[in-house]
């Protein structure tokens, strides 16, 4: 009995320290969050530009997302060098962020496989609400963790966007200004906001 007891207090106290690390960590990485949203937002606001005023060629335009990527992963490596050595330990909300980006990897390099694949663009077009809707689901989680409410208005606001997005699909490049616009404002100016916050903590 008194082994049950010892292991249940054990189990309480792993829960409990996963809860108030969700709390203290839920609201970090405002700046990653802004690298990428300016980054690929801005990426999709030049495709948009240039499919819309006609310039660049097409190869130029199909540089820019590889492009965005490699100055991401830049930004993200020098972020994370920048954290002390203690945060750079797993907690329970990096590790569901960091799935999150993986995840996110995945499925566009397996959208991008299939249109290239099967010469369907419409693969490729499903790209953008495939990433809000997996925003969403990121600040739901961080609202959860964090016991705050309005983290959820992001949540939602992205499964939103997401669907928006894909309405405006048929209608060409019109897809790569309101994804860029859904970017700036649901990722990167959140962003903003977290790394005010984190400095203020």
């Amino acid at each position: 009995m008194s082994e049950q007891n010892t292991t249940l207090r054990e189990d309480i106290a792993f829960i409990r320290a996963l809860a108030e690390d969700g709390r203290r960590n839920s609201l970090r990485g405002g700046p990653v969050m802004v690298a990428s949203g300016l980054i690929f937002g801005t990426a999709s606001l030049a495709i948009w530009g240039g499919l819309e005023f006609h310039y660049g060629s097409e190869a130029q335009l199909n540089l820019v997302w590889p492009v965005s990527a490699v100055l991401f992963f830049i930004c993200l490596f020098f972020f994370l060098r920048s954290l002390p050595k203690g945060e750079k330990q797993a907690n329970a909300f990096g590790v569901a962020w960091s799935a999150l980006g993986w995840a996110i990897f995945v499925c566009v390099l397996s959208l991008v496989t299939i249109a290239v694949r099967t010469n369907q663009g419409a693969a490729a077009a499903a790209i953008s609400p495939v990433i809000l809707s997996f925003y969403g689901a990121a600040w739901c989680i961080a609202g959860a963790m964090a016991r705050k409410r309005w983290p959820y208005g992001f949540g939602f606001a992205s499964f939103a966007a997401a669907l928006l997005n894909a309405w405006v699909v048929p209608d060409g490049d019109l897809m790569f200004l309101v994804y860029a616009i859904s970017l700036y404002v649901l990722v990167a100016a959140p962003g903003v906001v977290l790394t005010r916050m984190g400095k203020a903590a």
